[in-house]
């Protein structure tokens, strides 16, 4: 399997979702998915999630997103907005966990000046 490969100026990533979805598709489909997401048993939900860490105040966590219909990784970190972020997308869960993984990596070993929603296009600076 080949690595994906994060880089590390995530300013310079591209912020085009795979899904297509435009920042209101997300909120529309949140809007929707949360009688679902309220209803859904707690085997559901852990059959949706591929991972999810969080210490000392970084949490990024990836799941499949029943609005959008594929998986997605989000980033909440105070050193940045402190909102959780949606960074990136993948079409199988083999990219997801492996995606899990790198973002979980650089956000602990090499935080990125920034960071970008694929919703919106929206940019995160770091806080100093």
């Amino acid at each position: 399997m080949k690595s994906l490969k994060l880089n590390p100026n995530v300013i310079k990533k591209s912020s085009k979702s795979i899904s297509g979805f435009s920042g209101i598709d997300y909120a529309l489909g949140l809007i929707g998915g949360l009688g679902g997401m309220l209803t859904e048993s707690e085997v559901e939900r852990e059959n949706r999630t591929v991972g999810k860490y969080e210490e000392n105040g970084t949490f990024v966590s990836t799941v499949f997103a029943n609005d959008t219909g594929i998986f997605e990784t989000a980033v909440e970190d105070k050193r940045y907005c402190g909102d959780l972020v949606i960074v990136q997308e993948y079409t199988n869960r083999e990219e997801a966990k492996r995606g899990h993984e790198e973002w979980v990596h650089l956000l602990l070993s090499d935080p990125p000046p920034a960071i970008k929603s694929i919703q919106d296009g929206e940019i995160y600076l770091k806080n100093n």
